[in-house]
């Protein structure tokens, strides 16, 4: 769970809509099921959705960070290649 960033502010966010509908169930207000479900499949793929967007991202960003050691490695693999 360390990877996917964004799931715990998910979840927290679904466990404040399963509150929300409790008390709204408490004061007479009734929920569908299927908008329920929807709500949490949207809210916990969103947070994992964005969890890999971000890796991608840093990912991303380390090869434009160091890419003179990349460079050199490429290079090295190159000079050991037969001609």
């Amino acid at each position: 769970m360390g990877e996917l960033r964004y799931l715990q502010t998910s979840v927290a966010l679904v466990l404040g809509f399963i509150g929300s509908k409790m008390i709204a169930e408490y004061l007479g207000e009734h929920i569908p099921t299927t908008v329920s479900l929807a709500v949490v499949m949207v809210t916990l793929g969103t947070g994992v959705l964005l969890s890999f967007k971000d890796q991608e991202q840093s990912k991303e960003l380390e090869w434009d960070i160091f890419p003179e050691i990349i460079n050199d490695d490429n290079q090295d693999e190159k000079d050991e290649m037969p001609k």
